[in-house]
């Protein structure tokens, strides 16, 4: 520093070209020390104003990455869960609230079932039906409804109709009653299907036969033809009746209407009521009315009917077992 201060005095002296006092020469170097003052604030002001604009730009940087990351989180916060530490290590997990979304109806059964039973069977039929097909119709989401004059201890899927008759007219009105509960159940099916507690359901050819039937109209399928001895055509109801929605709710409107006669016989008195009200039956192959008799109808045939509760055991072990 004194090098550089003698320097510019020596400069000075140079360019003044005159020889100067030792005042005078002190009074440059106080001169020139208060220009160097001047210079050194000036220098330190420079210095303090680069550091104001380093840090404001910093804290301008780091507050922008900070509302950044602000948005980003509430974005994916809306769709994710986050989870608050707490003191003891454990986590809790606090779902951010969403518009719960309507949740979709179940799909419909493709099937539901009538089993036309009574408490005399309880034991016997209905229970073998229990223990042999009606499983594996239930995990393929399908529904079936027994009907007997009680709810014979199973009120989930046994319907009462409390009907004492025990005669055959007295089991039509049971039909009628049970037609009338299917129609009035939720989430409704394409198809209905009617079959006799002595009846035995190969499940995955039934799938495979409805699969293949229009479901819409009024339409009924089954073991269904001219019988000689009868005057008019009907499908045999132990094997098996298959009803489409719009036939089932026709069927039960013409009954409540009076348009439907009772014959004694369930099968006869729905198949006529069809009839009568200008509904073609439908013939479909496989729904068989006795046991099988060779080894096409054991490979083919949707439905047996006429079988013992031990049948029909028998024949669940021997297929799927």
């Amino acid at each position: 520093m004194l090098q550089s201060r003698a320097s510019f005095v020596m400069g000075i002296h140079v360019l003044l070209k005159v020889n100067v006092s030792v005042d005078i020469e002190v009074g440059y170097i106080r001169l020139v020390r208060e220009i160097e003052n001047k210079m050194l604030e000036k220098k330190n002001l420079l210095i303090s104003l680069v550091l104001g604009v380093f840090l404001i730009t910093t804290l301008m940087i780091l507050y922008g990455n900070y509302q950044l990351d602000g948005n980003s989180n509430s974005d994916v916060g809306s769709s994710t869960t986050t989870t608050t530490s707490v003191t003891t290590g454990q986590s809790i997990h606090k779902s951010k609230k969403q518009k719960s979304k309507p949740t979709p109806p179940p799909k419909p059964p493709l099937v539901t079932f009538m089993v036309l039973t009574a408490d005399d069977f309880k034991e016997t039929r209905t229970k073998a039906i229990r223990e042999s097909w009606a499983p594996r119709a239930l995990a393929m989401g399908w529904r079936i409804f027994y009907y007997s004059e009680t709810d014979q201890g199973s009120p989930h899927d046994t319907i009462a109709t409390n009907e004492t008759d025990k005669s055959s007219y007295g089991n039509d009105k049971k039909q009628w009653m049970a037609w009338d509960h299917m129609e009035s159940v939720e989430n409704p099916s394409p198809f209905y299907m009617k079959v006799d507690d002595d009846a035995y359901v190969f499940v995955d050819r039934l799938k495979r036969t409805l699969e293949g039937l229009d479901p819409s109209g009024i339409k009924m399928y089954g073991r269904c033809d001219d019988f000689f001895w009868e005057p008019k055509p009907f499908c045999d109801g132990g094997s098996g009746i298959i009803l489409t929605r719009e036939a089932l709710q026709a069927m039960v409107r013409w009954h409540n209407e009076g348009k439907c006669k009772d014959t004694g016989h369930n099968d006869l008195s729905t198949s006529w009521c069809m009839v009568d009200n200008g509904v073609k039956l439908t013939y479909i192959p496989g729904l068989h009315g006795d046991p099988p008799n060779d080894w096409k109808e054991l490979a083919n045939d949707v439905t047996w009917h006429h079988l013992n509760p031990d049948d029909l055991r028998r024949i669940d072990r021997l297929f799927y077992d």
